[in-house]
């Protein structure tokens, strides 16, 4: 991760700080793995960018966001779907979808073979 430091833009967004601090959080204590909810995979990209010892489980309800997971180091797309046929819309209501994603997300890691 030092050796990352250089990359530091001299303006951060609030995504690549955020990434910093967890990838920090990660060295000092004993985390099993991070996982990121995200729409467009950029909180992906800046997780392992930083390249933290444990593995990123990223949840998208979008597959193409999950395949391209794959292409980032220590980074495993696992994709959301919900059935919203009921809805008007095509997605489900944003805050109880989130609320669904983190309450499934360490299903979901318990259900993946060692």
């Amino acid at each position: 991760m030092v050796e990352c430091l250089p990359k530091w833009p001299s303006y951060p967004t609030v995504t690549e700080s955020t990434a910093l601090s967890v990838v920090t959080a990660t060295t000092h204590q004993d985390i099993k793995a991070i996982f990121t909810l995200t729409s467009s995979g950029g909180s992906m990209m800046h997780l392992a960018k930083y390249r933290p010892a444990c593995p990123i489980v990223v949840i998208s309800r979008d597959a193409q966001v999950c395949r391209q997971a794959h292409l980032y180091r220590g980074c495993f797309g696992t994709l959301h779907v919900v059935d919203s046929s009921h809805l008007p819309g095509k997605l489900a209501p944003f805050s109880p979808d989130i609320s669904y994603r983190c309450w499934c997300a360490p299903r979901w890691l318990l259900s993946v073979p060692p």
